[in-house]
């Protein structure tokens, strides 16, 4: 984690939860690159709650944390009915987090993965840029290229972002919530067909929807949105 500076006030600083999806190749199967944050100042409760379901599951599947994780991908028949829970304390307490993304049609190009690590920093400032409090910003791991010139530091930068870090999602309950609602939406944005995931994405879609989530166009050539629950002026996902 590298040190910026620290508190002048006595205001709360939100933490900003950051996960990616999609790969640098080429492949039907994964056609959108994008980059979602899930952003909150109240960790303690909401960490309380999601660790509740996290014991739950753990005791269902007679097996440690260590070896356990949420994710979107992972969702089918026997483990949905968890994901309905981490929704519905997303709904309890959707006054205290907010979620933003910025999704891109990568319209069957290939990128080296330093092109992805510099279009991946880039979604990052996007969000970011738009969060307006002190933040401290914790993102899953994603390998820095070695000819990559920015590194993930380096969004200190911008004024309001006080100390990043990067780690493994399986350590962080609110990353494991990023990927939900990340991927939740992506799902919906390829169609998907899986029953218990479209269920999800559906409660998911709704949860943002309720939220009022916005979505503006940033580009038609790569196709580009950027949807977010934030005080911004921003329409599309609402129509599939």
């Amino acid at each position: 984690m590298k040190k910026k500076m620290s508190r002048t006030n006595n205001k709360q600083i939100a933490f900003a939860f950051v996960d990616e999806t999609g790969i640098a190749g080429n492949t039907k199967t994964q056609p959108f690159f994008g980059v979602g944050i899930f952003v909150t100042s109240k960790t303690t409760i909401l960490n309380k709650e999601l660790h509740d379901v996290l014991v739950k599951a753990l005791s269902y599947y007679k097996i440690t944390k260590d070896r356990f994780e949420f994710k979107f991908n992972l969702i089918h028949k026997k483990n949905v009915q968890f994901y309905k829970k981490i929704v519905r304390i997303l709904k309890n307490y959707q006054s205290n987090w907010n979620f933003s993304m910025v999704i891109e049609d990568k319209q069957g190009d290939s990128w080296t993965q330093t092109q992805l690590w510099e279009n991946y920093l880039s979604k990052v400032k996007i969000i970011l840029t738009e969060i307006k409090e002190e933040t401290v910003v914790i993102a899953d791991y994603l390998s820095k290229p070695n000819v990559a010139k920015e590194s993930f530091e380096d969004i200190t930068q911008i004024p309001h972002i006080l100390n990043v870090m990067q780690l493994e999602s399986q350590g962080s309950l609110l990353l494991q919530v990023a990927d939900i609602l990340l991927g939740a939406i992506v799902f919906l944005l390829k169609r998907g067909k899986h029953s218990e995931k479209k269920l999800i994405a559906r409660e998911v879609k709704k949860l943002l929807k309720d939220k009022k989530m916005r979505v503006t166009r940033l580009s038609r050539s790569p196709s580009t949105f950027f949807y977010t629950t934030t005080d911004i002026n921003c329409q599309e996902i609402w129509k599939r």
